[in-house]
């Protein structure tokens, strides 16, 4: 797979996890009322939230890290001599 089909295939992981997260909490007439006391899409509300928003966290990490980016700091340290890292 290709690179740049790789960080498209995630960013649309990204996307869909954090929309699907969003959707979860919209009111909705279900057969039941979810734990915050109100009728959803989704019976689990505060559950599957967490869980779609941390796959949507856990997607985005793993694209920056394929993608070689890496923040300020983690790039100073990298310069740094190995005796001085401890």
């Amino acid at each position: 797979m290709s690179k740049q089909r790789q960080q498209s295939l995630l960013l649309a992981l990204v996307i869909l996890s954090a929309v699907l997260a969003v959707l979860t909490t919209l009111p909705s007439p279900a057969s039941k009322t979810n734990l915050l006391g109100y009728r959803s899409l989704c019976a689990f509300v505060p559950f599957s939230t967490l869980i779609l928003l941390g796959l949507a966290g856990f997607f985005s990490i793993l694209r920056s890290a394929l993608s070689g980016t890496m923040s300020r700091a983690r790039r100073e340290e990298n310069r740094l001599p190995q005796r001085i890292r401890k």
